[in-house]
């Protein structure tokens, strides 16, 4: 395609205030989960819900080796994913906006909420990786992909980013969860970090698609970010909601003396302070183009 069909920066044309598509955005160890109370209070008490059932946006079956961000998944099925969304898509909306109300605003998750449904194991949470396989380093979803497909339908889509420290990250995923050993875990998440959330994803976009923020700083939010998502209303607020819940947080970043001893650890481990270091440098790619370094 010629630079003006296929531009290498997306640019944002659709807004609106009534519908809104939000997909939340980070590595593996990011808080994925975490998530699912405080979409599933937004739904009770704002606007917030799980999208329509977009089975080719969402599906991955055998642990995303095949569907619309699958590892096996070529360029001639990717196209033919995505023009079936596109063509199901409005009338899943209209039958869902009429049940709910025309004059009625929604937030729709297309992640981290809709876990608790029941394509939950078919489509995980959506993290990077999404999923334990062998083929991990491209078992990814695809942020601009998703702003294609929804900028061609005038659909406002937009993408939460949530950055979390190196170490913390490799903590989370093969410390407590063990997800795998720690060194290749490192180097196989930095190259995903580079490759696809930076360069083949957000770094081709209008930086007006995404908003980041850094769980570090959990409870405090970014100023602004409610209204990004377009969740805020007079009884609910994304900044006030989160510390009800920040315990969630807290727990799930693990205690301070563990993560020391991790850190002392790979002053005598050279491979495991390589990977460390990988990751950390992915890291600040990312925070960089999300405004974070300053």
């Amino acid at each position: 395609n010629d630079t003006n069909s296929y531009p290498d920066i997306l640019p944002k044309r659709a807004f609106s205030d009534q519908l809104r598509f939000v997909f939340v955005m980070g590595l593996e160890g990011t808080g994925h989960h975490m998530w699912l109370p405080i979409w599933t209070d937004c739904q009770n008490k704002s606007n917030c819900d799980c999208a329509p059932q977009i089975e080719d946006f969402t599906f991955g079956a055998d642990q995303m080796r095949s569907g619309m961000f699958g590892a096996f998944t070529g360029k001639r099925e990717v196209e033919q994913y995505v023009e079936r969304v596109i063509s199901q898509l409005p009338s899943k909306l209209a039958e869902d906006q009429k049940a709910r109300g025309s004059d009625q605003s929604v937030t729709y998750l297309l992640n981290t909420l809709c876990v608790k449904h029941k394509h939950y194991w078919s489509v995980g949470a959506m993290s990077y990786p999404n999923f334990m396989n062998g083929c991990r380093s491209w078992s990814n979803p695809d942020v601009r992909l998703m702003a294609e497909v929804f900028e061609s339908l005038g659909i406002d889509f937009r993408v939460m980013v949530v950055v979390r420290d190196a170490l913390d990250v490799l903590l989370s995923t093969t410390v407590h969860r063990h997800f795998g050993r720690f060194e290749p875990t490192g180097h196989t998440y930095a190259s995903i970090v580079n490759s696809a959330m930076v360069d083949s994803q957000l770094a081709r976009l209008d930086p007006t698609f995404f908003k980041c923020l850094e769980y570090e700083k959990f409870p405090a939010v970014p100023e602004g970010m409610g209204s990004f998502l377009n969740v805020d209303h007079s009884d609910w607020t994304f900044a006030d909601t989160l510390p009800k819940f920040y315990h969630n947080v807290a727990r799930a970043k693990g205690a301070i003396t563990q993560h020391d001893k991790a850190l002392n650890k790979l002053n005598n481990l050279p491979n495991r302070k390589k990977s460390y270091e990988d990751l950390n440098q992915a890291l600040k790619r990312l925070r960089k183009i999300c405004g974070l370094d300053q």
